[in-house]
């Protein structure tokens, strides 16, 4: 796979003065399609079912051409597309559409400075969560999105999003009993 670049460099995925429609696209694809493949593969656990959403996700962003690569939301649509693709496949298939979070989060062997039971305890609380709740740390840490991206994805404010990501880590921290050093 190629190098991931990150996405929060710039909200605008290219320059309209870059060229043809072709390059646009092929510069979007470069810059997004490593994020798109990590909240795919999160939602599914599959990874053939995730490089195929991926792929469709990118085929309807070819298509609808240069006035979508060309718009200021870019990224929240990009990612809405990618969403939809996960729901259709997983309406198809009638099964579950979300791995739990939280093997995402802790994957094994990542996180050394972690015990087992710390570990096994923030795994158990954010599998707790909501669907929703655990949707937004999803595009906020695994798809790597910057708030303002997704309060545009979520139909929500930016201020909305940052608050219930705050809270979510808090409610976290209180759950595993994480105190801040201050």
């Amino acid at each position: 796979m190629m190098e991931w670049e990150d996405p929060t460099e710039a909200s605008a995925p290219c320059d309209q003065e870059k060229g043809s429609e072709e390059a646009m696209f092929l510069q979007v694809y470069h810059r997004w399609v490593q994020p798109v493949y990590r909240y795919t593969l999160a939602c599914l656990r599959n990874q053939a079912d995730a490089e195929d959403v991926t792929s469709q996700t990118f085929l309807a962003v070819l298509k609808a051409g240069r006035p979508y690569l060309n718009s200021p939301k870019f990224q929240a649509l990009l990612f809405r597309i990618a969403r939809n693709k996960v729901i259709d496949l997983v309406r198809s298939q009638k099964r579950r559409a979300f791995v739990p979070l939280e093997e995402w989060i802790l994957p094994e062997n990542q996180t050394p400075e972690w015990t087992l039971e710390e570990s096994l305890i923030l795994r158990k609380a954010i599998g707790g969560l909501p669907e929703d709740d655990q949707e937004l740390l999803r595009l906020r840490y695994i798809a790597g999105l910057e708030h303002q991206t997704i309060a545009d994805l979520l139909g929500r404010s930016n201020a909305a999003v940052r608050k219930a990501i705050y809270r979510l880590i808090q409610r976290l921290k209180v759950e595993v009993g994480v105190q801040d050093a201050q």
